[in-house]
């Protein structure tokens, strides 16, 4: 009910871009559950809707940290390979390499970081911390966790995988 407008129409409503990313990580936890055969209809539901936040959302060209889109199209990427969708499986891949790098940019002390994360004096309070901005200084701890729960989820659930 939450998508289902958004997705069928190609719009970017006001409710789809928060619950994308915990109705994404909740679909997939039942996708890999033991009961999975009675969520199948999740599997497509997940790849498409990740495709959304790609296209209509237009993930990549945001200015602003997206740490957060990521621990949806993580598990979206896996369904996607499992389903044998290629073309989602090519667009996921390379959304997630490009996106995870791209943030990996705003933590500070992170080897790929740049501009202000880089310029930025490190200590043990701010080591870490990850900006909302390119331009921004300040560090929000919702944005790191998101963000470091996405690293987390490719760590563990891509280890091995090749994504482009």
């Amino acid at each position: 009910m939450n998508s289902k407008e958004g997705l069928q129409a190609g719009k970017d409503t006001d409710d789809m871009k928060g619950y994308y990313q915990w109705s994404a990580m909740a679909w997939y936890e039942l996708l890999t559950s033991p009961k999975a055969s009675e969520y199948s209809h999740f599997r497509d539901r997940l790849i498409d809707y990740s495709l959304w936040i790609i296209e209509v959302h237009k993930l990549l060209g945001r200015t602003r940290n997206t740490g957060y889109a990521f621990e949806g199209l993580i598990p979206a990427f896996l369904i996607a390979k499992e389903r044998q969708r290629w073309d989602a499986v090519s667009t996921l891949g390379c959304a997630i390499d490009r996106g995870m790098r791209r943030v990996s940019s705003m933590q500070l002390g992170h080897p790929l970081a740049a501009g202000m994360a880089k310029a930025a004096t490190l200590s043990n309070r701010t080591r870490g911390g990850v900006q909302d901005a390119f331009k921004e200084a300040k560090l929000r701890i919702d944005t790191t966790a998101h963000q470091m729960h996405a690293a987390i989820l490719a760590r563990r659930l891509l280890a091995g995988q090749q994504l482009i």
